[in-house]
């Protein structure tokens, strides 16, 4: 059992580098350009490495988690494998919930690969925020997120932080009541359109925070469970 444990381990570190090498930071196809038209048979030979890593040592959660991220980055990096980088992701996050690192991959290939909507990969940027507790981290996905003009801006800017327990009660009024319905469905949409403007404009003026903050915002935050 521990030869078997070290064999996987090794040739988990093996594709790990040979990964890093001729992929680089890329977790999309579209990350590649040019580049990607030839990747595809790198991708399904480093995927079959990972799988005899799997069978080596089967009930390593440690090394099924590393094994499914970079499988994930493979097949994201492969066209036409959308659905089973997918499925790498979220086996990945049901191992470990709290990986912030994770929450970010899934939203840069998603968001990249035009796969699903904005509402999705924010609440991904979102879950890597509030998951990690390394304030450089976080400002990299925050400024992720305003890339996509997704998020709570409004909040963010009137709290001063998209990590603020006020932005992140109500992030979890619009995650778990508004977008189930279909007015609210719009209502976001309006809001993804109009908000990092009315961000940008109120950031450095501090009456206008104070105000939105008094007025609207706590109240509102008030009245939520």
């Amino acid at each position: 059992m521990t030869n078997d444990m070290k064999l996987g381990k090794i040739l988990l570190e093996d594709v790990r580098r040979d990964v890093k090498k001729t992929l680089g930071d890329a977790l999309s196809y579209r990350q590649l350009g040019e580049k990607s038209s030839t990747v595809s048979h790198f991708c399904q030979e480093k995927i079959r490495e990972c799988n005899i890593a799997i069978d080596e040592e089967e009930n390593d959660d440690n090394l099924m988690f590393e094994i499914l991220r970079l499988k994930a980055q493979l097949y994201g990096c492969w066209r036409e494998k959308h659905k089973k980088a997918l499925d790498c992701y979220e086996k990945a996050l049901l191992i470990d919930k709290r990986s912030n690192d994770t929450y970010y991959r899934y939203a840069v290939y998603l968001k990249y690969s035009n796969l699903k909507g904005s509402e999705r990969v924010n609440y991904l940027l979102e879950q890597a925020i509030g998951f990690s507790d390394d304030e450089k981290l976080s400002e990299k996905y925050e400024k992720e997120m305003m890339k996509g003009e997704t998020g709570c801006f409004i909040a963010t800017a009137v709290y001063g932080s998209s990590s603020s327990p006020e932005v992140m009660k109500l992030r979890r009024f619009r995650d778990e009541q508004i977008q189930h319905y279909f007015f609210g469905r719009l209502f976001i949409q309006l809001y993804y359109r109009v908000s990092p403007i009315m961000a940008e404009y109120i950031k450095d003026k501090d009456l206008w925070k104070t105000f939105l903050r008094k007025k609207v915002l706590d109240r509102i935050v008030g009245r939520l469970p």
